[in-house]
This record gives structure tokens, sequence and C-alpha cells, in this order.
């Protein structure tokens, strides 16, 4: 199944000029639990993706209702193979959503794994798959970037199916100069025919 991940041009600006995906700092998570240690908040970076067989209105919705974004589409063992040269290791794991409160085997939110791979069931319509990194703390920083064959990566990108002309130009210019081999198109979700 289909990995998504919406972004905004800008962010998709990055990825393609310096071939890297964006990990963001497990500290800046929202929902992170707040016992969770330091030591694995302030090392690990992650990048959330979500699984469907198809994008997602209310996803659009959530991350795009401006228009000046587009979804990345990729199967996971594609990222994985675009990955496999890097010197950053990076591991993938599909998020877990249960309530906690309930009886059964604990989960210890304030590990790695625990943090990163399970989240609330009020949360379950997001369908995560995140990618992350472990980096000793030399700094602390917001997020880092790790080198990706973008070209290897993606399945094709999506604009978004509010946005206005000059993003689709400006999408498509972004998709000519660095990403030619993959595929650029509108989306055809508001499409009457649909």
């Amino acid at each position: 199944m289909p990995l998504w991940r919406y972004l905004d041009v800008t962010r998709l600006a990055l990825l393609l000029s310096d071939k890297e995906i964006y990990f963001s700092r497990l500290a800046f998570l929202a929902g992170l639990d707040p016992r969770a240690a330091v030591e694995v908040t302030d090392t690990t970076y992650i990048s959330n993706w979500h699984q469907a067989p198809t994008e997602s209105m209310a996803r659009w919705d959530a991350y795009a209702a401006r228009g000046a974004y587009v979804a990345l589409k990729t199967p996971l063992d594609r990222i994985q193979y675009a990955l496999k040269d890097v010197d950053t290791e990076v591991t993938a794991g599909k998020v877990v959503y249960r309530d906690f409160t309930l009886s059964g085997a604990p989960v210890d939110r304030t590990d790695l794994d625990g943090a990163l791979l399970y989240s609330r069931p009020a949360l379950a319509h997001e369908q995560e798959v995140r990618l992350y990194v472990t980096q000793p703390p030399k700094q602390k920083r917001a997020g880092l970037g790790v080198r990706v064959d973008v070209s290897d990566l993606l399945d094709e990108i999506i604009i978004s199916p509010r946005a206005d002309l000059a993003t689709l130009r400006a999408v498509r210019a972004l998709g000519t100069t660095y990403a030619s081999r993959v595929p650029v198109r509108p989306s055809a979700l508001l499409d009457p025919a649909r």
C-alpha cells in the first residue's frame, strides 16, 4: 500500500534541490508522552508518512487548505531502496493505535519504540508510518536532512486539488528541473466526473 507525504511547496523545493528527506526532532512531535526520556526525544528525528490506497481529501483539508501543497506518493520499499547507500541508518515502523487505559500488555511510552510507534486511538485516521533516525547529541537542532536519490524515492508528485495556476506551474517546473523522471500531476479529487 502506498505512503503519502503531504507538504508545502517550499518543503518540496528543498527536498528536490537538496536531495534530502527532512526529519524533525522527536521532541517537537505533538502528543508525545511528556515522560519520554530526553535522551530519546533529543536524539531521534522522524519523518511521518500517511499509509492509504489513495490520496485523501481529509489529508488535503488538514494539510493543504490554502492550496500550495503537494502529496508525495511512494511505497515503503521504494523509500528503503532510495536510502540504501546513505551513511545514516533509517528505520521504518507502522504506528499502532491503542487505548492505554485498557488492560493488557503495557506499553512503555517513554522508550524509543513506545514514544514513536504507539499512539492514541483518536489519531487512528492518520495511519502513520514513521521513518526515524537516531543521532548522537552533538547539538540540539530542529531537524536533519538525510541524502536520497529523489528519482528512486518517488512514484509521483500530486498537486493539491485546490492549487492555483501559479502553484501548478511552479511544481511542474520544480519537477522538470530536479526530478524529471518523477511524474507530476494535479489531483483529480475535485473533478466533477469522480
